[in-house]
């Protein structure tokens, strides 16, 4: 049986895993992309118009930040006419919570302080920006923007998530009878 300064300490444990699942449960909008810079996989961005395909196709240094290079997809059957891209970014989000069961409560409350310190690490890091786009999306096809993140390093694009919104669609016109 367990001693009473044990079973505290693995309530607070347990305590603070809820508090972290909260968190990330209250920071995922579901809206939003999260891409990486260094690598060409995409993701899908979803909008108040339809859902989106958005990939990094590379970054660059480019006066005291990088340049990304964005690859949309528009899989839709409309074109939108301009659109505004805001994008959070910072270092490296850690890997998910650690969940060993074989480790002790120690270890578990070691990886535990651990993983808190990387978490709040990326959360101090994390700038946000907006930018306004005036080309057009075009229906079926992959757009390429480049997005200006300044300043920035290299270990500032670890985590890259962005969020889209566009408010001018454009149809094609029905066929003359």
């Amino acid at each position: 049986m367990p001693s009473l300064q044990e079973a505290n300490e693995k309530l607070a444990t347990l305590e603070t895993k809820i508090q972290l699942l909260q968190w990330q449960v209250d920071n995922s909008d579901g809206k939003s992309a999260q891409i990486d810079a260094f690598s060409t996989g995409f993701s899908r961005l979803q909008t108040s118009f339809g859902t989106f395909a958005v990939s990094c196709e590379g970054a660059e240094p480019y006066l005291n930040g990088h340049k990304l290079k964005l690859r949309i997809g528009n899989p839709l059957n409309a074109s939108f006419n301009g659109f505004k891209i805001k994008c959070e970014y910072g270092v490296k989000e850690p890997d998910n919570l650690p969940t060993d069961e074989a480790a002790s409560d120690a270890e578990q409350m070691e990886s535990l302080k651990r993983w808190v310190r990387a978490s709040a690490r990326h959360a101090l890091s994390l700038r946000r920006m907006e930018a306004s786009f005036p080309q057009t999306l075009v229906a079926g096809a992959w757009n390429y923007v480049e997005l200006i993140l300044a300043p920035t390093t290299p270990e500032e694009l670890g985590s890259l998530r962005i969020s889209m919104t566009t408010d001018n669609i454009s149809l094609r016109a029905p066929p003359v009878k």
